[in-house]
């Protein structure tokens, strides 16, 4: 997993000229495909409005993605770390659901680590080192 993906900078250049992105907090590809992970933390000051700029930030993205004609893979993660109430985690979810490919809850133990073998896998197969 790496740091901030930069659209145009990393990756070969993926998704260069495509329109003003924001950069992604993480990242992990191979050859064909990429992970792109933004981690949300409900139990931080700001939680409400970083879901906002999470939602608004994948919409871009995929919406370029589906114009795009390429090879290459993008999929949209949003990990939920623990904390937070009950009706904020749904909430999180279902304002994630039309923009993300994937939202994991990074506090139930399944789904946790099928990301963690997900990025495991990704990262075995990569011979990209970007």
């Amino acid at each position: 997993m790496q740091s901030k993906y930069k659209p145009g900078e990393n990756w070969d250049g993926w998704l260069r000229d495509k329109g003003p992105l924001k950069s992604i907090q993480h990242w992990v590809a191979n050859d064909e495909q990429i992970l792109l992970v933004e981690p949300l933390v409900p139990s931080l000051p700001g939680h409400k409005q970083h879901l906002l700029e999470v939602s608004e930030k994948f919409s871009s993205y995929r919406w370029v993605m589906q114009e795009t004609e390429t090879p290459r893979q993008g999929t949209l993660c949003a990990l939920v770390l623990g904390g937070g109430s009950p009706d904020f985690r749904k909430k999180i979810t279902h304002d994630l659901q039309n923009s993300a490919h994937e939202v994991i809850d990074g506090s139930d133990p399944g789904q946790r680590a099928r990301f963690v073998e997900q990025v495991k896998e990704i990262g075995r197969s990569s011979s990209i080192l970007h």
